[in-house]
């Protein structure tokens, strides 16, 4: 027996509630301000933690992890080697 597609679309009783925003990666991608500030502080030395602890200064409500930094900095170098 086929349901109507009007049931397959509502879901009325959800096991959990939703997750927040920065649970996702979408959210936890780097704007281009915060990428340029990740670029010259990995040219200055810096760590990735340390990075990310300046990030949260600079805006606190930031989803972005040491992973994101991490392959910001991966993709920069990339770029800088493929010419």
């Amino acid at each position: 027996m086929l349901m109507e597609s009007e049931d397959l679309l509502s879901v009325p009783n959800q096991n959990h509630p939703a997750s927040p925003p920065v649970a996702h990666p979408m959210h936890q991608c780097l704007d281009e301000t915060q990428f340029e500030s990740v670029v010259a502080l990995t040219q200055a030395g810096a760590r990735p933690p340390t990075i990310l602890s300046s990030l949260l200064q600079q805006d606190p409500d930031t989803a972005a992890s040491s992973k994101n930094i991490s392959n910001s900095t991966t993709k920069r170098r990339t770029e800088y080697l493929s010419g």
